[in-house]
C-alpha cells in the first residue's frame, strides 16, 4: 500500500548544529518525509509518525538504526508484523491503534524502557503488560 500523498506529523531530527527542528510531513514517492529527512540526518534519533492513518509500517524504518523514540501513536496499525529490529530503541508509542494483540516483533526490541499501548482494543492487555514487563526487564507499560 502507498502511504496518503499529504501527511501531517511532525517530526524531530537532528541538524548539523545537533538541535532538535521540527519538519512538516508530506509524501514522497509513498515514503513519508520524517522518514526520509530521519534515513539523510543520522544524529536524528527520534521520529514521530503519530497522525498519519498508517494501516502499516514503512520499510524505510529499517535502515533507520540510531532510533531511540519511535512515536507511531493514533493511526490504523493492526499488527506490527513488519516492524524491524531497531536495536537502540528505547521508547515505543502505540497508543490509539488498532492493536488487538501485542506483537512477538516487539519483544526483539531488547533496549525497550518504556511502551505506550493505551487506546487500543487488546485482548487482555494486562497479560500482555505482563508479558512485557517479562521478557523485556525494566521496561515500563503504559496501557
Amino acid at each position: 500500500k502507498k502511504f496518503r500523498t499529504r501527511m501531517e506529523a511532525q517530526t524531530q531530527t537532528a541538524g548539523d548544529d545537533g538541535l532538535s527542528r521540527d519538519a512538516t510531513d508530506e509524501a514522497t514517492d509513498g515514503v513519508p518525509r520524517s522518514v526520509a529527512e530521519a534515513l539523510s540526518t543520522p544524529q536524528a534519533d527520534a521520529l514521530d509518525l503519530s497522525r498519519q492513518r498508517l494501516s502499516e509500517l514503512p520499510p524505510e524504518l529499517e535502515k533507520l538504526q540510531h532510533l531511540r523514540r519511535l512515536d507511531l501513536s493514533d493511526n490504523l496499525l493492526r499488527n506490527l508484523s513488519s516492524l524491524p529490529d531497531l536495536r537502540n530503541l528505547t521508547s515505543l508509542d502505540l497508543s490509539w491503534n488498532e492493536l488487538k494483540t501485542i506483537p512477538v516483533q516487539l519483544l526483539s526490541q531488547l533496549e525497550l524502557k518504556e511502551v505506550t499501548l493505551s487506546g487500543n482494543n487488546l485482548d487482555n492487555p494486562q497479560l500482555a503488560k505482563e508479558a512485557i514487563e517479562t521478557m523485556l526487564p525494566g521496561c515500563r507499560v503504559v496501557l
